[in-house]
């Protein structure tokens, strides 16, 4: 027999097509669409947080600007307490999250996760301790942006009144 060719496709529409058929496509949308909500959540806590705090040091605030620290100032003071409550958060939460992974199956215990010299597969994120660390580098620094855009709005919003009129509402 002869063998015919009836047609010619991209690898990107055979995978696109592959997808869809197998329903990962809605998979990704979900999975999309709940992180983005779930970022959103976050950010909109932080901003909550850090706006009420702001308004409870309303006077402390007061105070600082009458004796001459600028807005900047007082807004870079914000930023690092957000920065060492988010360091503070993650690294006591690292443990948990390898416990997750252990437990989830995603690696076996000490022996696996450190000291494994063969590799299940061809790509570097097959090696758990690599994977671990690069995904808890990547959400750290998610969160962090998460909660720096989420206090210097609140602290550029406080840092900018003027200090009379901040020890006159105490």
């Amino acid at each position: 027999g002869n063998i015919y060719c009836g047609g010619i496709k991209s690898h990107i529409d055979e995978r696109d097509e592959l997808n869809e058929m197998m329903g990962y496509g809605n998979t990704y949308r979900i999975q999309t669409a709940l992180t983005l909500f779930a970022v959103l959540c976050t950010f909109l806590g932080v901003v909550g947080t850090f706006w009420m705090r702001a308004n409870a040091r309303r006077r402390d605030i007061g105070l600082m600007r009458s004796v001459g620290a600028s807005s900047g100032r007082i807004v870079a003071q914000f930023v690092v307490e957000a920065v060492l409550l988010v360091t503070v958060a993650f690294l006591v939460a690292q443990p948990l999250l390898m416990h997750k992974v252990y437990a989830m199956g995603f690696a076996e215990p000490l022996d696996d996760f450190i000291t494994r010299t063969d590799v299940k597969g061809d790509y570097i994120h097959d090696i758990a301790w690599v994977h671990f660390v690069a995904v808890s580098i990547i959400s750290y620094i998610i969160i962090l942006l998460v909660a720096l855009s989420g206090v210097v709005i609140p602290a550029c919003r406080i840092a900018r009144i003027l200090p009379s009129e901040a020890l006159r509402d105490e």
